[in-house]
């Protein structure tokens, strides 16, 4: 009689009996048991972490309706790789643009006066139609009006309510 066939309280007992070898060979070997738990440790450990980063980067979906429908544009550089686009090609993109609803997002790390010091801080430098595109709208206040695109004209913000609580 083959062990899948057996009876289920003989295949509990063969595993009790498996399980109490186990342990006495492990108790004999301590120095073995410490390692094997730290590597199964480390390892799920490691694996945990992995995980989380590549679900809340690449699993997870966007927070943005109809993600299926945001697009990243990129442009070919001189040297033959890829880059992307600057704010006038953009605009010229925009103009020229009949059926897709185009905004820019360019981020870059900087660093802001605070009352510790300096603080480093990801500022993201968008177009007015940035929040419209992703249908984004703000818990307070509002996004950017179009005539604050023009040159020079740095004074609206939009902050992120982590940076906000902060």
């Amino acid at each position: 009689m083959d062990a899948c066939a057996r009876h289920p309280r003989d295949r509990m007992d063969i595993l009790l009996h498996d399980l109490r070898y186990a342990v006495r060979s492990l108790r004999k070997s301590v120095g073995f048991t410490v390692v094997a738990v730290l590597t199964l440790a480390l390892g799920i450990g490691a694996t945990t972490a992995v995980f989380s980063v590549i679900n809340g980067v690449l699993l997870r979906p966007l927070p943005f309706a109809a993600q299926d429908r945001l697009f990243l544009f990129l442009e070919h550089s001189r040297e033959g790789g890829v880059r992307l686009p600057s704010y006038p090609n953009f605009l010229d993109w925009q103009r020229q643009a009949t059926t897709l609803d185009l905004a820019y997002a360019r981020g870059r790390v900087e660093a802001l006066p605070s009352e510790d010091g300096v603080r480093n801080v990801l500022v993201a430098y968008v177009s007015p139609r940035f929040f419209s595109v992703l249908r984004a709208r703000p818990a307070f206040g509002r996004t950017f009006l179009p005539e604050e695109e023009q040159a020079g004209r740095g004074d609206a913000i939009v902050l992120t309510h982590h940076f906000w609580e902060q």
